[in-house]
């Protein structure tokens, strides 16, 4: 790690494209949810009076802003929870096969939910200080006005709802690398231990990509794709034909069910 400030890692990683990025679900349902807002927004300024106007915007974003204040400090309990999880072993795994990134990705989120959490706020204290202005109303400002404050509100209840899920991603490979490390340490000499950093190796590449490149929610199918990316990266890897059996007998034996199943569908087959 340097000295690297954690915004400038946001802008390294481009992680501001969480914002914008379509292919997310949490954008899609802002979007949406934001202009069906907007329009009803629109139509309410039209029909009602000023006064009434002033009186329901000054309420809601006192609401607004006195509930993003208390999710901030939410925000930042997930967070210290997530890092004091993660132990000094893990850490040096990932630094020793150079990916540490993932890590940092994932909590650069709750940074960058931070800062808009954060922007929300200023913003709805503003907006609460223009209720008192007797100057008249531009539709048009406001129509943006409201599409970006929405949108943003949206996004900010959808995206933490995304990273209560990364964070359960991270709990599971943190799991396993501590099985895999206690294994290590009881099943595997020291004329041999070069397997073992092996291995892990192996595991991790397996573990990033079936957790974070891998898009199903089927349990089995993950599982499945791990067990044949771990044997593939055994094949491609390993020094010696008698590495490459002892790594495949670990891999065997922890997937020994598995392994008997598609056997016997080859064999159907």
């Amino acid at each position: 790690m340097n000295n690297e400030s954690s915004f400038s890692r946001i802008v390294r990683y481009k992680k501001y494209r969480d914002i914008y990025n379509t292919n997310t679900m949490e954008v899609r349902v802002s979007l949406i949810s934001s202009i069906i807002i907007t329009m009803l927004i629109t139509l309410v300024f039209n029909q009602a009076n000023i006064v009434d106007i002033n009186n329901l915007m000054r309420e809601m974003t006192k609401e607004i802003a006195i509930v993003l204040i208390g999710f901030l400090g939410f925000v930042i309990s997930g967070l210290a929870i997530l890092t004091s999880a993660i132990s000094n072993k893990f850490i040096n795994i990932l630094k020793k096969q150079d990916r540490i990134n993932v890590i940092e990705k994932i909590l650069l989120s709750f940074y960058l939910l931070g800062i808009i959490v954060g922007v929300d706020i200023i913003s709805s204290l503003i907006m609460y200080i223009t209720t008192y202005s007797t100057y008249s109303y531009n539709i048009f400002c406001i129509g943006i006005c409201s599409f970006l404050y929405t949108y943003t509100i949206v996004f900010i209840i959808f995206y933490s709802i995304a990273l209560i899920g990364n964070c359960i991603e991270i709990f599971k490979i943190i799991n396993m690398v501590d099985e895999d490390i206690n294994e290590g340490n009881t099943n595997i000499n020291d004329n041999v231990s070069d397997d073992r950093y092996l291995y892990m190796s192996f595991r991790m590449t397996a573990l990033e990509n079936i957790f974070f490149t891998n898009q199903s929610n089927d349990t089995l199918e993950k599982v499945k794709k791990y067990y044949e990316l771990m044997n593939k990266l055994i094949d491609d890897g390993c020094k010696d034909e008698l590495q490459k059996g002892r790594l495949k007998a670990i891999v065997k034996n922890k997937f020994h069910g598995l392994d008997e199943n598609r056997k016997f569908n080859g064999s159907k087959k």
